[in-house]
């Protein structure tokens, strides 16, 4: 049996890097070694600009506090059940947004990040009535695993440009 080759992040800096929009998601670890890790995160994202080429994402704050190559504005912390609580330390740290399921982001959040300058992006999305809620909603991003049958509908209907969702 033949596996996939799994592209390393540095592989795919150097590939897609200004080109595309990145949403680089890191792990919380428990032996991480935050310098160390700066150390070698940092001259992976040379060149690029943070917000313009890339964000960062992760479902941990703490993560994100030890994240010194990038502005606060390149950060988006993403909730899970915890939504409510990730969303006040997102607006405390003055993030560049949050995420979230879509099931779980009523109005009045993305209402308060909004006021806050902050980005919204929601989750899972799988179907094309979810898809249009949040189009119609103004969502910053859109996630799914289902990317590709969700660009398809985007396609044929023709009424989202195809960048609609790249922050800018």
């Amino acid at each position: 049996m033949e596996f996939p080759w799994i592209p390393s992040l540095d592989v795919v800096l150097r590939t897609y890097g200004g080109k595309i929009h990145l949403m680089i998601e890191l792990k919380k670890e428990a032996l991480a070694d935050p310098f160390s890790q700066g150390q070698i995160l940092r001259p992976m994202f040379a060149g690029l600009e943070p917000g313009k080429d890339f964000h960062i994402l992760s479902l941990d704050a703490e993560v994100l506090r030890r994240v010194e190559f990038a502005p606060r504005q390149a950060l988006i912390l993403v909730a899970e059940l915890n939504l409510l609580k990730q969303s006040r330390i997102a607006l405390r740290e003055n993030y560049g947004g949050i995420a979230g399921h879509y099931w779980l982001v009523g109005d009045a959040l993305l209402a308060r990040h909004r006021r806050h300058g902050q980005k919204l992006g929601t989750g899972y999305i799988g179907s094309r009535n979810a898809l249009f809620r949040e189009i119609n909603r103004r969502v910053d991003w859109v996630f799914s695993n289902r990317a590709a049958d969700l660009q398809t509908i985007l396609n044929t209907v023709g009424a989202v440009p195809a960048n609609r969702f790249r922050p800018g």
